[in-house]
């Protein structure tokens, strides 16, 4: 479980080469095919998941948690190029959620065009898991053990939740949600990756990322649909 495992610039830098830039705009078009196929699912409840886009937490490498980061330049950049692949279909939803962070609702709004804001209903279920104490430190000066112990799935940050309690808590509210249907949720890394972990997607999902489930009637996922990632793009290179 790596919750921090992520590329770096210079990583993204050398991908980022000739045919390559082809395959970052076929990953956009690919986003449109799978939400206009989750969209016309007719069975049973599932939810598309979103990972907020990048946020000064992301770009600062800092433990963030509950506390309200807004999304950078880059973010917002992120969260408008999904606008093309949501924005269509957002009376398709049974119903659009995000976590009561800051990050997660810019991400929404920006992606579906600003919407009404009733639209999106903000649920503090969908938050990311309380890192306690540890709220703001630089992961990246931590020692190796200390890194190790913030990826483990015993992890239990002093003050904080553990990863068993932030996918009870968001079961708790897959559950609450009417049946059947397709929702569109914003929300996570850390949260999704709770949920993601058994189905064999084990890592993080990139910012502006997504997965989709369909749930059992208790609010466990059943099954995995899909997962999708969000392409490197030039804007994260700024940041070098």
């Amino acid at each position: 479980f790596f919750f921090f495992k992520q590329k770096t610039a210079y990583e993204m830098l050398r991908s980022l080469v000739g045919s390559e830039m082809c395959i970052r705009d076929r990953h956009m078009e690919n986003l449109k095919g799978l939400v206009s196929t989750f969209v016309k699912l007719q069975k049973g409840k599932n939810v598309l998941m979103f990972r907020h886009t990048e946020s000064l937490g992301n770009f600062s490498g800092t433990i963030c948690g509950w506390t309200d980061a807004k999304l950078t330049v880059s973010g917002r950049e992120q969260a408008n190029k999904l606008y093309p692949a949501l924005k269509p279909h957002i009376n398709n939803f049974k119903g659009i959620y995000a976590s009561d962070l800051q990050r997660s609702i810019d991400t929404a709004i920006i992606s579906l065009g600003f919407p009404n804001p009733q639209i999106i209903k903000q649920d503090p279920r969908l938050r990311e898991l309380y890192f306690g104490e540890e709220e703001g430190v630089h992961f990246d000066s931590l020692p190796a053990n200390k890194k190790n112990e913030v990826n483990s799935l015993t992890y239990e940050p002093k003050g904080g939740e553990t990863w068993p309690k932030v996918k009870q808590r968001c079961t708790k509210f897959f559950k609450s949600l009417e049946s059947p249907g397709n929702y569109l949720i914003f929300a996570h890394g850390g949260l999704m990756c709770s949920l993601s972990y058994p189905f064999g997607v084990q890592d993080v999902l990139h910012p502006g990322s997504c997965i989709a489930f369909a749930l059992r009637d208790d609010g466990e996922p059943e099954k995995m649909l899909f997962n999708w990632e969000f392409p490197p793009e030039e804007l994260s290179l700024i940041h070098i």
